[in-house]
């Protein structure tokens, strides 16, 4: 009997199942590390989409198409999970589960209206492939010094293979990456987005503005909370408690300050 050939998707993200079985480790073991914030879980993009287009066709965003693009425009990729959440989900398996917040998207609050909060199964649960490939370096291949994680293709980081995956930037993108970098090296790794906003010379009051039209940059730089972020190697330094009086709003703060 003749066996077909396997057919292997580069998807942008994978199911728990996926991971576990490319890891060679039990699900237990991803529950473990999503619970202690060493692995990234996130929800799929359709369960958010779906939430939040429901409440823009509420007053005032209604009409407010500008403002609809800009939130939707927030959720071109899968939505990182608080580690209180990864543990109700995992206990509730055969259920759903009902959350109110994320770590990088303030689901019900973005948009400043009354609405049910957002349900969700184990089912929902995903891993972005750089964050797959973060975890199994970081954790599973540490003997093999072979494996190297960062290629640097230009000095100025505007062009670089990290875990297996080629990104291209822009001028002012490749300045904050080029820092957070610099910063990581030096064992300081963890910047806030004011900083950054101010290294790369941009008009922006976020970094989702500058980054909008870059695919899975959030796989480059990891998030923290009060509007923290570093470069996405493996690290063991703890975010700053407190955000530095000159740094000013961002909305990444208000999500993960909730």
């Amino acid at each position: 009997m003749e066996t077909k050939n396997k057919i292997d998707i580069a998807k942008d993200y994978l199911t728990l199942d996926e991971v576990a079985a490319e890891c060679g480790v039990p699900l237990e073991h991803l529950r473990y590390f999503g619970e202690e914030g060493n692995l990234t879980i996130c929800l799929r993009k359709i369960p958010v989409k779906v939430a939040i287009e429901n409440l823009l066709n509420t007053k005032p965003y209604a009409e407010n198409p500008k403002k609809q693009k800009e939130i939707l425009q927030m959720l071109d990729e899968p939505q990182a999970l608080h580690s209180t959440d990864i543990y109700r989900i995992f206990a509730n398996r055969d259920g759903k589960t009902e959350i109110t917040r994320l770590k990088t998207l303030p689901v019900m609050n973005l948009v400043n209206v009354s609405a049910p909060p957002l349900s969700v199964g184990f089912d929902d649960l995903v891993i972005t492939r750089a964050e797959k490939e973060r975890f199994a370096h970081t954790y599973i291949r540490k003997s093999d010094s072979t494996q190297n994680p960062l290629i640097i293709v230009s000095p100025d980081f505007r062009n670089f293979i990290l875990y297996n995956q080629e990104y291209f930037f822009g001028e002012k993108q490749a300045r904050i990456i080029k820092y957070l970098y610099e910063r990581y090296t030096e064992g300081n790794p963890w910047v806030h987005s004011k900083k950054l906003l101010d290294i790369a010379n941009a008009h922006s009051w976020r970094l989702h503005n500058l980054f909008n039209h870059s695919k899975n940059w959030r796989n480059v730089i990891r998030a923290g909370k009060s509007g923290y972020y570093m470069f996405n190697l493996p690290s063991d330094k703890a975010v700053p408690n407190k955000k530095d009086e000159d740094t000013g709003p961002d909305l990444f703060d208000y999500a993960s300050s909730k």
